[in-house]
């Protein structure tokens, strides 16, 4: 059994749009992945939230590269963005390695 998606990890999102239906998919880095509510966002653009059921993995972020994401969230200006929290909450062990506030 592979381990959950998390922060770092890059995955290959699909879905559909419009009338008659687009279908796309694109390969994305998470900056979170909450299994709870069952979404995940990715790092850059667009700021969203898709179903993790749309998405598989195609690379997990080692534990250095996942501390290092999570502290690139850490270490944003704009703390507005709702990502961040959402990475501090679900990453506690790595945000407060990251030394973050």
């Amino acid at each position: 059994m592979s381990a959950p998606i998390r922060a770092g990890d890059a995955v290959l999102v699909r879905w559909s749009y419009g009338d008659p239906p687009v279908h796309r998919e694109e390969t994305w880095t998470v900056a979170y992945a909450d299994h709870e509510s069952g979404k995940l966002a990715p790092a850059g653009w667009p700021d969203c939230e898709v179903d993790l059921s749309t998405c598989e993995l195609v690379r997990s972020a080692t534990d250095e590269q996942h501390e290092a994401h999570v502290k690139l969230w850490a270490d944003r200006v704009d703390q507005r963005d709702r990502r961040t929290r959402h990475v501090e909450r679900l990453y506690p062990e790595a945000w407060a390695k990251a030394g973050a506030k």
